[in-house]
């Protein structure tokens, strides 16, 4: 039967747990980042957003939340620079057609007309920046600044001149005063450029920011904002699936809910294949350390090399808070993790990243050949040359026609005379783990399984019986069923694939599979040249390095777990 590839990696083992590596975050290129400020961090904590090509315009707006208490006064000088940004002086953008401000958006009344509000129109320079002054005065009137849980205060819209580079828009607040709804009594929580501790003025933190976003005002905004404490670590687990799983402190999030890490890959060779994940976090403790671990299994051996992007998300009280984006890697993370008892783990890291570029080349995915590049420089020079060989080299003790069994007759499995399920053939499929397919013919699958019986070399013995409810069709009578439980140092195990009925009877013969037979038949066959229906001799040649490397692996896998 035809061999069936879908490349995925599937290993088993645990790298230390000590092995948490940070790596540093990427930079935003060809945009311009917009860094958003003021005098009164306390009320308006400072956020950055980039501006891109092809975003014409920018909206920086300093939200307010003070429940139970009205703005009374105010009076700030927003400052920018004139090089990178332009007050957008169109009619009913920052302005009305009456000359009025519509900056202070509390001081706007439901005609759109400006309430006790003027701005300084004749933008002035200061050190070389654009300085706006304003200022608002609510008197027996004053401005509900809670109405829906948060008021813009402060929204400017700017044209942008420029991609690239940062600047900075910052708030500088003389004045902001507050009375209650009952009382007009003023209250100053900011007074000649200070913020006043103990007013007894209530604001929510987490409904109070400052923003900058793409466009025009937009009152239902909800601004994202980074959190550089946020640092992102991660591990490597070589369990059934090559898995990274990534960390943050949980006292890092804090209040903060639902964490997720959101997981982006670009395939440089076919876009479809890009990848977008968003994955929850769940709590873990590591040597004591409560964390937020993200677990990201079903790395394709040919992207070992690739770099994907990671980045944290929380919901703060309806802000989107996120962490810096980490560039990460298998191939960065083994590099770094070079140190770790070279002598031990050299090997293993070595075979793995062979594996990665054999399926590269078989899939035609890079023309590089990234085992003896990077690795044949210092400091990796010595042990390259050490523990890269050709994977024959590697490969012994094959036991093909032991292990690769169509009907076994022995003490305890014996040939049936008139099965009721015939077999068809056994694939060995590379897919999200190492799995075999089963084939097999049965006229009535009703209350049938597959027993599945799996034993390594010491004869530890692990049963699985695959209900009828996960055969899959194949047309007519034919089925076959997917036994995904084997793991990298398990590639020389022996697995029993056997029809049972509800009673678990055998119904048809015993078919004995493994790994190392289906390495070493292809090893046969290419040696004889008996080249598979629908592969070129050249093809096929890549197609067994592939086995051979992986099967070389497997064996690293299980000498470490040995040791």
């Amino acid at each position: 039967m035809k061999k069936t590839i879908s490349i995925l990696l599937c290993l088993v083992l645990v790298l230390s747990s000590a092995s948490l590596f940070s790596v540093s975050a990427s930079a935003a290129e060809d945009a311009l980042t917009v860094n958003v400020k003021s005098n009164v961090p306390e009320l308006f904590p400072e956020s950055s957003e980039n501006i891109v090509a092809g975003q014409e315009q920018v909206t920086v707006t300093y939200w307010i939340n003070t429940p139970g208490f009205d703005m009374q006064n105010c009076e700030f000088m927003l400052r920018y620079n004139p090089e990178y940004l332009e007050f957008d002086r169109t009619t009913n953008v920052n302005q009305t057609s009456r000359g009025g401000c519509l900056i202070i958006k509390p001081a706007i009344g439901e005609n759109g007309a400006p309430v006790g509000a003027a701005m300084n129109s004749n933008i002035t320079l200061d050190n070389g920046l654009a300085a706006i002054k304003a200022n608002c005065t609510g008197g027996d009137t004053p401005y509900n600044t809670a109405e829906g849980g948060r008021t813009a205060f402060v929204s400017v819209t700017f044209n942008v001149l420029q991609y690239t580079g940062s600047t900075d828009v910052t708030l500088d607040l003389r004045v902001l005063s507050f009375c209650t709804e009952n009382d007009y009594t003023q209250i100053h929580l900011v007074k000649n450029n200070q913020f006043r501790e103990d007013t007894g003025i209530t604001f929510e933190t987490d409904k109070s920011y400052a923003a900058a976003y793409s466009g025009g005002f937009n009152e239902e905004y909800v601004p994202s904002v980074l959190k550089p404490e946020i640092v992102i670590q991660s591990s490597l687990t070589l369990s059934l699936n090559l898995t990274r799983t990534f960390y943050v402190k949980e006292d890092l999030i804090g209040d903060m809910t639902d964490p997720y890490l959101h997981l982006s890959y670009s395939d440089p060779v076919k876009p479809s294949l890009n990848i977008e994940k968003d994955i929850e976090g769940k709590l873990v403790t590591r040597q004591g350390v409560s964390y937020y671990a993200f677990e990201y299994s079903g790395i394709n051996p040919q992207r070992m090399y690739d770099e994907y992007d990671v980045t944290v998300f929380a919901n703060d009280d309806g802000i989107i808070c996120y962490s810096p984006t980490y560039q990460m890697s298998v191939k960065k993370y083994i590099y770094e993790g070079f140190g770790l008892d070279p002598e031990k783990w050299y090997p293993l890291y070595v075979d793995l990243l062979n594996y990665g570029a054999a399926t590269q080349k078989f899939k035609d995915y890079h023309a590089d050949e990234p085992i003896t590049g990077d690795l044949m420089s210092e400091p990796y020079r010595a042990y390259t040359q050490k523990y890269v060989a050709q994977a024959d080299d590697k490969i012994t003790n094959l036991e093909a026609t032991d292990n690769y069994i169509r009907a076994v007759d022995n003490d305890e499995f014996h040939i049936m005379d008139h099965p009721e399920a015939t077999y068809r053939g056994i694939n060995l499929t590379l897919g999200n783990v190492i799995s075999m397919h089963y084939y097999f013919e049965l006229e009535d699958i009703a209350s049938k399984y597959v027993r599945v019986i799996q034993k390594n070399k010491s004869g530890t013995v692990s049963t699985v019986d695959i209900p009828a409810s996960e055969f899959v069709s194949q047309g007519g009578n034919l089925y076959y069923v997917n036994y995904d439980a084997m793991g990298a140092h398990q590639m020389r195990d022996l697995v029993y694939f056997t029809v049972v009925d509800s009673t678990k009877t055998p119904v048809g013969n015993t078919t004995q599979f493994s790994v190392e037979s289906e390495v070493a038949l292809s090893m046969q066959d290419q040696q004889s040249g008996n080249i598979p229906q629908g592969y070129t001799p050249e093809r096929f040649s890549k197609l067994v390095a592939l086995e051979k490397a992986m099967l070389v692996y497997g064996d690293s896998a299980a000498a470490i777990k040995a040791s």
